[in-house]
């Protein structure tokens, strides 16, 4: 769950994401910055503007190999790699179009892993309109 950090302190083994860098940005300027490592990190230069479409096939394909390159990273430093977690909001174009598309490449690339998807709802009248 931890990694050690070249200044010898623990960081989540965690790869975050999003296809535009004003969250990344602020994650990494904010009270956490220390908590994550930069190269775990990844953003892109625009929106998927709550489209899945945008998120799957544009954007979310772009990402796509830099997400696959770095997790390949975190999980050759894993001993024994049991599975993989993906936490995704499902109400835009990150979350559902990129976030599927990574899903889906992860299955692919470690077919015999578990994956938990767990998804987050920016607002209840989102979670309304799934029956969630």
């Amino acid at each position: 769950m931890f990694s050690l950090s070249q200044d010898n302190s623990y960081v989540p083994r965690a790869l975050i994401v999003d296809t535009e860098p004003s969250v990344i940005d602020a994650l990494k300027r904010g009270s956490f910055q220390k908590l994550f490592s930069d190269e775990n990190m990844i953003s892109g230069k625009e929106s998927a503007a709550s489209n899945y479409a945008v998120g799957y096939y544009g954007v979310g394909k772009t990402l796509a190999s830099k997400v696959m390159d770095q997790l390949t990273r975190l999980a050759e430093d894993c001993n024994s790699l049991q599975g993989i977690a993906v936490f995704r909001s499902i109400s835009g174009g990150t979350g559902s179009g990129m976030g599927s598309r990574i899903i889906e490449t992860i299955k692919n690339a470690y077919p015999n892993k578990t994956i938990i998807d767990l998804n987050i709802c920016s607002s209840s009248e989102v979670c309304f309109h799934f029956n969630l």
